[in-house]
């Protein structure tokens, strides 16, 4: 089975035959388009903003539970003392 592709045929030599290859890309051609391609990059560089955010948040409630807790308790602690 031969299937085509947009680069059209490519010779490879093959000991000592050149073989002519329909449809194959050389491995150049392949890294070359892999490292050009960058919309990978833009879904890493989101989720690694995404994930600093987060951990921004998640240190800021901690913080904030602390305080809130305290707050409460001694709420609780004036209302039972006055109540």
């Amino acid at each position: 089975m031969v299937s085509l592709c947009p680069e059209g045929k490519q010779t490879k030599p093959m000991g000592d035959n050149n073989v002519t290859v329909v449809g194959a890309t050389s491995m150049n051609t392949l890294l070359n388009r892999f490292v050009k391609n960058e919309s990978g990059a833009t879904a890493v560089e989101y989720g690694l903003i995404a994930a600093l955010i987060a951990t921004g948040l998640i240190t800021a409630m901690g913080y904030l539970t602390t305080g809130l807790s305290d707050a409460f308790t001694t709420i609780k602690t004036k209302l039972n003392v006055t109540g």
